[in-house]
């Protein structure tokens, strides 16, 4: 098959179908993790709360927050880093479908920017957790050797 740059790009009526369809499923993965996001930030405060009970009733005359503290704050960060690709898979739905509906290139030419934002996202914060792993994993390594040195 040999492919040649057009200056112009036409989608087809099925490229069409499937870009509606995968709009759908986007709309509803996106909206799907808006509520995901909610979960997690209702959960890091009932479990902040549900420790911060735990620590008065064992130890009535001290009581720590940090750990609370911890618990609501990560689970906001944890929730912002999953709202934002959410956004963008939202957003590429929304533009999409408009441009499928009124035969608009720019609609098109700005869902796919969405999609773009969407995955730069994605794999950059797949780069940075591979990252966490590798070092986890050579200190793990490091620990190991450590310990069966002090033998």
């Amino acid at each position: 098959m040999n492919l040649t740059p057009n200056s112009s790009l036409n989608l087809t009526t099925q490229a069409q179908a499937y870009l509606k369809i995968a709009t759908k499923w986007a709309r509803f993965l996106s909206i799907a993790g808006f509520i995901s996001c909610g979960f997690i930030i209702i959960f890091g405060f009932f479990a902040g709360s549900f420790m911060a009970t735990m620590a008065a009733r064992l130890s009535p005359t001290s009581v720590e927050l940090g750990p609370t503290v911890l618990t609501i704050f990560s689970s906001i960060i944890l929730a912002l880093l999953y709202f934002f690709p959410c956004l963008y898979l939202y957003k590429f739905s929304a533009r999409a479908r408009n441009g499928i509906d009124f035969n608009s290139d720019t609609e098109i030419e700005l869902a796919m920017a969405k999609l773009k934002s969407f995955f730069i996202f994605i794999g950059a914060l797949t780069i940075i957790m591979l990252c966490f792993y590798a070092f986890g994993f050579l200190g793990f390594i490091a620990g190991i050797g450590t310990n069966s040195s002090m033998r």
